[in-house]
């Protein structure tokens, strides 16, 4: 498959280059949609930043519906401020395609690091990494999401390229402490950067390597503590803001459960790669072994599926209106089992074999693992997880055999349809949601109107609206008796209706606060 192609230095950067500008190209289409999932919050703290005044209360309100650091509205700040780029929607999600790219251009370093791979299979990882759906699509997003997953990947880089010296360990904490205060999921992958430093003195312990690693931890600890005082000081809050805090509580009786909806999602947002577990575990296992393994792992998922579901964002998106129960539980189960299977295999390369690629995935993924899940799980959360992931399973499983070959032919078929139908639902609603505001302000209803599902897409547009005024109309996606205005379909390939924006009038009129 890609063993017959031997790389010199000159295909290794027409390759990369090759992959890099094809990822970003692909991302133009659909980069100028509208804002979803509360993106506007991070672009108008910002705007507000570089324009002071322009909305009122805009960091009450990016509080009230955001639980993420400022970490993103602080780097978009500067993009702008440095650059003098103009601000739109386009050029505020840059920093979510080059985080993207980021990730695609360190993973050949970390193949090369850890594992000592051919080539061919680093560029195969990055490959995968590029068209994995769940980096795809949050690569085209302005979230708190991706953005520290490609600093994190840029601060291995500093570390693995670069020698072993001082300014290889500030750059690294700096980008670190980045990563950290826009996403605080990122401190939990700290120990990889410590066990980088370790394997680069070849675990020779002295105190010279214990200076570094000290100050690593101490400096990155110090600017997320400094951060969350300043915002204590300034909002009132410490860490998650009161608004969120029902939402974001550790929840310790449903571990269990939540920890079965990460491990099945995992398997699920893998995708085919998710079935190399699997094989694997059947070659390298005696028959017997293999089915009283598996056969365990189907009985603890199967009993996993019988507790109560967890509140949160573990769902197939518009999918789920064409999914059955039955499917659903098929797919949690052989998910889950996949992932145990995964975990089983991780753990062991650590511990009997040393492996040390396996010891560094491990690092990134099992803490934060374990710390998601007393909390409310998002399937958006597996961004820091999926990409280590896929790293392992293509160094420690795939081969030059028939089954590798059919299994990645089937994964890129997967990959391509998953981004293709979630894009095309993406600009369905852009177009839908574009249409209904624009409708709403050319009839000269928009002081009028709550924004009820329009909010996460267009609320910045109602942010100064605080004086309050008795709101008669309501958009929502279930008009119920009341009486429609307007109403904009959301259609999948201009055939198949997903959902409705209906703009009705209200029997009662309502208050609306922007916050």
């Amino acid at each position: 498959m890609w063993g017959h192609v031997k790389f010199t230095t000159k295909h290794n950067s027409i390759v990369m280059l090759s992959l890099i500008t094809m990822f970003i190209f692909l991302h133009v289409p659909t980069i100028n949609l509208t804002f979803v999932s509360f993106e506007y919050a991070f672009w108008m703290v910002a705007d507000h930043w570089l324009n002071p005044g322009k909305y009122s209360d805009a960091m009450g309100h990016y509080f009230h519906v955001q639980a993420n650091p400022l970490g993103t509205s602080i780097l978009t700040y500067l993009l702008f401020k440095i650059t003098h780029l103009p601000i739109y929607i386009w050029t505020v999600r840059i920093l979510s395609i080059l985080s993207g790219a980021l990730m695609i251009i360190t993973t050949p370093s970390i193949f090369k690091f850890f594992a000592k791979s051919d080539k061919q299979k680093s560029y195969l990882g990055a490959t995968l990494i590029a068209i994995n759906p769940l980096i795809w699509m949050l690569s085209g997003r302005m979230t708190a999401d991706l953005l520290p997953v490609g600093l994190l990947f840029l601060a291995v880089l500093f570390l693995v390229k670069m020698p072993t010296n001082w300014a290889s360990v500030l750059l690294t904490t700096l980008t670190f402490s980045c990563a950290v205060i826009t996403k605080f999921h990122s401190a939990f992958l700290g120990l990889i950067f410590l066990f980088i430093l370790i394997k680069k003195t070849e675990y020779k312990i002295n105190s010279k390597l214990l200076k570094k690693c000290l100050f690593l931890a101490i400096f990155s600890s110090a600017s997320l503590l400094t951060y969350l005082l300043i915002i204590k000081s300034n909002y009132g809050f410490f860490v998650i803001p009161e608004s969120q805090k029902s939402l974001l509580k550790l929840n310790i009786f449903g571990f269990f459960r939540t920890l079965f909806e990460y491990g099945f999602f995992t398997s699920v947002l893998l995708g085919p790669l998710s079935l190399f577990t699997v094989f694997n575990f059947y070659k390298v296992t005696n028959r017997k072994s293999f089915v009283i393994q598996l056969f365990a792992a189907l009985i603890i998922s199967t009993i996993f599926t019988l507790l109560p579901s967890q509140a949160g964002e573990m769902d197939f998106s518009f999918l789920s209106e064409f999914l059955a129960l039955p499917i659903i539980k098929i797919i949690q189960v052989s998910g889950f089992t996949l992932f145990i299977l995964l975990f089983l295999d991780i753990s062991k390369k650590c511990f009997k074999k040393k492996n040390e690629l396996s010891r560094f995935v491990a690092l990134a993924v099992f803490p934060l693992m374990l710390v998601l899940s007393f909390s409310r799980p998002a399937q958006r959360y597996l961004i820091f997880i999926i990409p280590f992931l896929i790293i392992f399973i293509v160094n420690q499983y795939i081969r030059k055999d028939f089954i590798s070959k059919v299994l990645l032919s089937i994964n890129t078929i997967f990959c391509i349809t998953v981004i293709l139908l979630f894009s095309s639902y993406h600009n369905a609603q852009s177009y839908s949601v574009n249409n209904m505001q624009n409708w709403i302000v050319k009839n000269g209803y928009l002081k009028t109107t709550h924004p009820g599902d329009l909010r996460p897409f267009f609320t910045h547009l109602y942010i100064n609206d605080i004086d309050v005024n008795p709101k008669n109309h309501f958009v929502t996606n279930d008009p119920g008796d009341q009486k429609v205005i307007h109403k904009e379909p959301v259609s999948l390939f201009g055939s198949f209706k997903i959902r409705t924006f209906y703009l009705i009038e209200l029997r009662k009129p309502m208050k609306y606060i922007a916050r």
